[in-house]
């Protein structure tokens, strides 16, 4: 298991990335040697027409969704592999594991960009042995994603 312990990986040294965990609640981890973390957020649009109309009356909404991608050193997977073994839940599906993923870039110590996918949970995971380093890959979806502040979808009332 030589090189597990990589930290750096392809984030900045600058950013920092945290998991508050919801299932099982109270938990919360700083992930160092994340490698090419993603969102994506984005909503379904539909073009209404009238009859004889040459272009749309309006554009519709329809449902949003979100994701999230990321790939993390060995051992920091198996801390959550833990986390999830500790409260006697799946690491993914019905009843498993629960989190906000948030990434932070800060310059001389104040916080420039923040990102978080709200909601998390895990679809997919890869792990890949290397000799750089040994990491997991998960992606899932995500109830919303953040970006400095703001929501990509209004929140239910």
């Amino acid at each position: 298991m030589a090189g597990t312990l990589k930290y750096g990986g392809g984030s900045a040294p600058n950013t920092t990335t945290r998991i508050n965990f919801h299932r099982p609640a109270g938990a919360t981890m700083t992930v160092l040697g994340q490698k090419d973390p993603s969102m994506s957020a984005e909503v379904g649009k539909s073009e209404v027409n009238g009859a004889g109309s040459t272009g749309p009356l309006f554009i519709a909404n329809g449902y949003g969704k979100c994701g999230y991608k990321t790939s993390v050193p060995q051992h920091i997977w198996y801390q959550m592999v833990n986390r999830a073994k500790a409260a006697n839940i799946p690491i993914m599906g019905e009843g498993g594991l629960v989190f906000d993923i948030i990434t932070t870039t800060t310059v001389q110590g104040l916080e420039k960009m923040s990102k978080a996918a709200l909601g998390a949970s895990i679809a997919k995971f890869e792990e890949k042995i290397s000799a750089d380093g040994n990491m997991v890959d998960f992606e899932g979806p995500a109830l919303n994603i953040k970006e400095n502040g703001v929501l990509a979808f209004a929140e239910p009332a």
